[in-house]
Formats: structure tokens, sequence, C-alpha cells
């Protein structure tokens, strides 16, 4: 936040003023974010300083249109108007924070980032100081999506608390019991494994291996998906799974086919937006 302080020019000798700031915000969606501090009026002698940022809570980050209300001695409320805007991390600070914790997450972080917010960079705000949006409700660096409910005032304009609940969105997703990705991607082996073990005579081939960019999907790499740490150099289709997910998937990214006898390795690698098209493949062609 920017540093704020407030003060009447040439101010009487005496009296009192009351002050207080509405920073509000209404995105292209029309999610509309208004807080108000303090909650009620702060009243100083009319020749103190107002030190703003004093009055919000521990690490905010806000932004939008800011009116400073004040009033002095119970007169009539005046108004002060000016805007508050953002300004982008480099490269370097991004990643740094998005892989000071990589043995928590996933090896992909960086690439989803980029695909999410900017081709180019780790993008958080437009060019104009306001969040970066994109349909049909995301916002910011991991496009966190208030149509879902999620995204938060400081979401849109705190990049690192962005990072943070994408990242929250990636282990819920990863982690789920039920249609989790690496549940499912289990569920789908277990049951490959039955059927292979119970009719040897027409067993179900194994899913070949699957380049999406830069990454190398597999059945068959060393890494376990059953604990931590999250992270191999040979992709596993759990991860494509996964990597799906964030994106919104209506159909995962692999599944077995058991309405064939045997039963056959399915890729369903296109989303449901109109055109559909590959996120898998456009996060794994991102250079970190």
């Amino acid at each position: 936040m920017p540093q704020l302080s407030a003060s009447l020019v040439s101010p009487p000798p005496s009296g009192t003023v009351a002050w207080q700031i509405q920073i509000k915000y209404t995105g292209p969606d029309g999610s509309t974010f208004t807080n108000n501090f303090p909650s009620a009026p702060r009243f100083l002698t009319a020749n103190a300083v107002w030190s703003v940022n004093q009055e919000f809570p521990y690490l905010t980050v806000l932004g939008g249109n800011a009116t400073i209300l004040w009033s002095y001695n119970s007169g009539p409320t005046q108004q002060f108007q000016f805007k508050i805007v953002g300004v982008n991390p480099t490269p370097d600070q991004a990643r740094a924070y998005l892989t000071s914790d990589l043995n928590s997450y996933t090896w992909f972080i960086q690439q989803l980032t980029r695909s999410e917010s900017d081709t180019y960079g780790y993008t958080q705000f437009n060019s104009n100081g306001l969040p970066a949006f994109g349909v049909p409700a995301g916002y910011g660096m991991m496009q966190i999506d208030t149509g879902k409910g999620n995204a938060t005032a400081p979401d849109i304009w705190n990049w690192q608390q962005n990072v943070v609940d994408g990242k929250l969105q990636i282990v819920t997703k990863r982690d789920a019991p039920g249609n989790g990705a690496y549940a499912f991607w289990n569920r789908q082996v277990q049951q490959w494994s039955d059927w292979n073990a119970a009719n040897p005579t027409i067993p179900s081939a194994p899913p070949p291996d699957d380049p999406e960019g830069n990454c190398l999907f597999s059945a068959t790499g060393p890494y376990q998906i059953n604990g931590p740490p999250y992270q191999t150099m040979r992709e596993s289709f759990a991860d494509a799974i996964l990597i799906k997910q964030y994106n919104g998937a209506a159909t995962n990214y692999i599944f077995l086919d058991t309405n064939q006898r045997p039963p056959k390795w399915t890729l369903s690698p296109l989303n449901n937006q109109s055109p559909p098209f590959s996120y898998v493949s456009r996060v794994c062609s991102q250079t970190p």
C-alpha cells in the first residue's frame, strides 16, 4: 500500500476532525469490493495529521477508487478522491515467491502461472495498474475466480495473496479424496490392474507416453503419487489431470474407458471453452 496521510490545509486552532477512508473497486465481471477504514470515523484535533495506514489491518493491500471522508466539528462531510493502482513484481520476484516452497506444491507452478497471467511475464496488473482480468471471472497472476466465490479483495490487489490462494486451489484439487486428480488417477490405474489380473488373455494395454509442449506425461515414470514430495523429472499423468482440473475440467485429461473390452485408455485434452483448446499443452509450452 502507498503511505497515506491527511490533514487540513491551514487548520483552525481548535476543534476536531472526523476522518475515514473508503476504498472501492468494481471489476469487469461486476464484482464489487468496498472497504471502510476505520469502521467508524477517527476523531483527531484539527491540527493533527491523520496517518491513514495505521487504520489498515496488518498486511492489507487494496486498490481502486479511494475517497477520504472528513468533517470539521460535526459539520457537513467533505470528500477527497483519488485512485490506488498496482505495480507488478519483477519476474525474478515472482519466480522466487512461487518456488519458495516448491516441494509442498508442484513442479509446474511457474508454467501454470505464466499461462494464467501473461505469456511474457508474471502479471497481476494491466498496464493501467488495474487488476488483470480473464473471462469469465478470473483475477490476477493465478486468475482466482470470483464466480466460484473464491477471490477476495486481497487476491485482486496483492499478487502474493493471489499466489497463496492459487496454490491452495492446486493442493485442494490434487488431494481431494473423491475426484481429486491423484485419487482419480490411482483409481483408474487400480481398475486397469484389476482388469488385467482377471483377464490375462485379453489384457488392456498401458497408456502410451504423451508429449505435450515441453512435458512428457507417462504412466511408467518413477514418480510415486501417494505422498510427498510432489515433484519429479518425469511427469505423471496424475499431474496432467491436475493441470486440466485447475482450468476447470468437465472430463479429466485421461481416463480408462471401461465400456470397451478390453478397457482402453482415452485422452481428453480439450477443455469446454469456446473454442476448445488444450490447457495442459498451453501450460507445458510455457518457459518458467
